[in-house]
């Protein structure tokens, strides 16, 4: 019984809530292999970033957002596309410190949708409707919304209603089994992840 206990209070602290846990399969995995994978790290080629909270951080990233990353970016940092896509809503009037948050949504071919939240006042590079490519400066982070500090939440979702986000890797840094580590600072490369080990 002690034995069970513990798997449980396990399982709760590494996803949430037991509730969240029952609204989604495994434990925080079916993350796509990295090597193969169609998204890099949302920031240019030789910057680095701590992962300040990881998907199934527990601490917001439950629910909807179970699948996310926060970039601990400063105000103003340039933000650059994952993958390709096609810029579906900007939000880029509020200012840092103020709620709700500046975001992009960038919608991608096979109908996924990733968004860029927290973005600074005035923060948004490109337009609605613009065809935007992998790796294109697209915004600047900030602290808008619900926000503990400056940082960039990044999602992708199956689709637009933004009900069930989606584990993502990334093939322009290092090895990842489960997504990034939360507390480890990423490089983006301009390589292959065979050339990366």
């Amino acid at each position: 019984m002690k034995r069970l206990a513990w798997i449980v209070l396990t399982l709760i602290t590494a996803c949430g809530s037991g509730a969240d846990m029952l609204n989604h399969k495994g434990v925080c995995d079916d993350f796509p292999a990295y090597a193969t994978s169609q998204y890099i790290l949302p920031y240019d080629v030789g910057q680095s970033y701590e992962v300040t909270q990881k998907s199934c951080g527990g601490f917001s990233h439950t629910g909807s957002y179970r699948y996310s990353y926060d970039f601990g970016m400063e105000i103003g940092e340039a933000v650059h596309a994952s993958r390709s896509g096609t810029v579906t809503e900007i939000k880029e009037d509020v200012k840092d410190g103020a709620y709700p948050d500046n975001h992009i949504y960038i919608q991608h071919s096979d109908g996924t949708l990733a968004t860029y939240l927290h973005l600074t006042e005035n923060g948004a590079l490109v337009d609605k409707g613009e065809q935007v490519t992998q790796g294109q400066k697209i915004g600047l982070s900030g602290d808008t919304g619900r926000s503990t500090g400056p940082h960039l939440h990044f999602s992708v979702y199956e689709n637009e209603d933004q009900t069930t986000s989606i584990p993502i890797s990334f093939s322009n840094t290092s090895a990842q089994i489960l997504g990034l580590e939360a507390g480890t600072s990423y490089v983006a490369g301009d390589f292959t992840p065979d050339e990366f080990e």
